[in-house]
């Protein structure tokens, strides 16, 4: 059997597969204070090349995107003087590059897909900072140790996390996505779990939306998930309009304003899951 043959037959036994399982997403947090400095600085470097590789898409002439071999490691990079150089890619391995180079091709197209159909477009920008890095393949790219411990491509190192004791065991891994908010590291794990029978309950209920209360069943239960801005987003905004934009003050301040509109994203996404979790498991039929 060739190599082609074999591909085509393990996608096919995977399709199959995923007909009877369901997909979930779990959140990995990265523990900060068992990382040495070694690996802290790979984990800050896979970023920063992440970054180097993009804009280095960015600026070739238009069509090579679609031919670049990511095998390649070398990028040229604008440096503080505004001078390019080239530098070499150490940490990322070559599927990670692949994926990056698909997203950027998947942004151009949508952009294209927009415009022919008369929409209003603009250019794809530099980018100062990249926020995610996508591990496409379990066990090449990332893969986990025991229940304390991950180890992704590009980091010598075994890297302890927190959260992995909520993964069932029996699981199948897919994708995940290295994320970096604020000054934390976040490891967005998919998995495939065997489908469940859900118990009936042969309710119904009624679902209104609004202003005062976010949510009014026709049970008259009321739900609200609106949090307000907390006083300490308020205060770091204000430093943030002092400070020199793009300096390294600048950008310390914008990872703590990040941090804490997390602080707020998290408690809202909190409230939902609870209430979405509460409505499906008691009820059958949901009107809106």
């Amino acid at each position: 059997m060739t190599k082609n043959k074999q591909i085509s037959q393990s996608l096919k036994e995977t399709r199959e597969r995923r007909q009877t399982q369901s997909c979930k997403s779990y959140q990995l947090k990265i523990d900060k204070s068992h990382l040495s400095i070694e690996t802290s600085k790979q984990l800050k470097m896979l970023f920063v090349e992440a970054k180097w590789l993009y804009n280095h898409l960015l600026s070739l002439e238009r069509g090579k995107v679609f031919d670049y071999d990511y095998r390649n490691k070398k990028v040229n990079v604008l440096n503080k003087i505004r001078e390019v150089e080239e530098r070499e890619l150490l940490h990322l391995g070559s599927q990670v590059k692949q994926e990056i180079v698909s997203r950027l091709i998947d942004n151009i197209r949508g952009l294209s897909a927009k415009k022919k159909k008369g929409g209003r477009i603009g250019n794809l920008k530099f980018k100062s900072r990249i926020g995610s890095i996508p591990l496409k393949q379990y066990d090449v790219t990332y893969r986990i140790k025991g229940d304390k411990y991950i180890k992704v491509q590009g980091v010598k190192q075994k890297i302890r996390v927190q959260g992995l004791k909520q993964i069932p065991a029996g699981v199948e891994y897919a994708s995940a996505v290295l994320t970096n908010c604020g000054k934390d590291y976040w490891l967005k794990v998919s998995c495939y779990l065997p489908k469940t029978t859900r118990v009936m309950t042969g309710r119904a209920v009624g679902i209104d939306f609004g202003i005062k209360d976010s949510i009014t069943l026709s049970t008259k239960e009321k739900f609200n998930v609106c949090i307000p801005e907390s006083k300490r987003v308020k205060q770091i905004q204000k430093q943030l309009a002092r400070k020199v934009k793009h300096s390294k003050n600048w950008y310390k301040t914008k990872d703590l304003l990040a941090k804490a509109y997390e602080d707020i994203n998290n408690q809202k996404k909190d409230k939902k899951n609870k209430i979405v979790s509460y409505i499906t498991k008691n009820f059958d039929i949901v009107c809106v």
